[in-house]
């Protein structure tokens, strides 16, 4: 099993066809003050597997800070490697995030008990002159 891809994004969606859209990619946010509220924000992961691999599996995903401490609870989520569809699109909303410091955090993806891969998400603050 292999990470395709996993990004933060302001949209995502997948039709019937099984294709994914997705708006707004971003590794990066802003804040003027902290603590701060992203009030939405979408995770996507692609996972392909190998013929060997049909069936389901569980992902699992810590987002910490660089200080291990975590940003929201750790998410959990089943899906699915199928003989049509060696690529499983798993779309998770993320609503109202507390971001308690600027700094650098991670979503670490686990599947099945094994680490995949940490996504950086790097949060800065900005003083924005009136």
């Amino acid at each position: 099993m292999e990470l395709k891809f996993a990004f933060f994004c302001e949209a995502a969606s997948v039709d019937a066809m099984g294709k994914l859209s997705v708006f707004g990619i971003f590794d990066n946010l802003n804040a003027s003050k902290f603590p701060a509220t992203h009030p939405q924000m979408i995770f996507v992961v692609a996972i392909e597997g190998h013929r060997s691999e049909i069936g389901k599996h569980h992902l699992r995903i810590n987002f910490i800070d660089a200080d291990g401490k975590p940003l929201i609870h750790q998410l959990e989520t089943n899906f699915e490697i199928s003989s049509g569809a060696l690529t499983a699109n798993v779309i998770l909303q993320l609503n109202n995030i507390n971001i308690m410091h600027s700094g650098t955090y991670s979503a670490d993806l686990v599947v099945d008990g094994r680490y995949l891969k940490s996504v950086i998400l790097t949060v800065k603050e900005v003083h924005i002159n009136p």
